[in-house]
């Protein structure tokens, strides 16, 4: 994964980002940097969700050290969290999903299970309002015009 640290966000994907995670959904989904696709592997139903270059997302929330274990498992988690946000993907049957791929990918990637953990149950606590539509956030699929 290609990325450029930005001021406000922390980080911008320099190429696409593609991913399979075991997330059945029942029809694709697409926004403007993100598409999450229906797809069945030979390990099972799941959904391959493609992120496109230049996409900004801010890595791991709160008094966190971002490097290799946690900054691509929390551009996947806030992708699913946007999408959430919009509405296009139920937060209620899914914000879980999200918070548990976050965690094991964090494993993955070689971080301890006891700091995944406490990631995990950080984001469990206080990460609700971030997926929930309508959270306060303008929606960003609406268009303005500027003379």
């Amino acid at each position: 994964m290609l990325y450029r640290k930005l001021h406000g966000y922390k980080y911008e994907l320099a190429e696409d980002f593609e991913i399979f995670i075991p997330l059945e959904i029942p029809k694709m989904i697409c926004v403007d940097y993100i598409q999450l696709k229906p797809e069945t592997r030979e390990g099972g139903k799941g959904s391959l969700l493609n992120i496109k270059m230049g996409y900004a997302w801010d890595g791991a929330s709160g008094p966190t050290i971002d490097d290799d274990t946690n900054r691509t498992p929390s551009l996947v988690h806030d992708a699913l969290y946007q999408l959430m946000r919009l509405g296009v993907l139920d937060y209620r049957a899914y914000r879980s999903f999200a918070d548990r791929i976050f965690v094991d990918l964090c494993k993955n990637r070689g971080m301890s299970t006891f700091r995944a953990e406490y990631y995990y149950n950080a984001v469990r606590l206080f990460a609700a309002v971030s997926a929930k539509p309508n959270n306060g956030i303008e929606p960003q699929l609406i268009i303005y015009s500027a003379p």
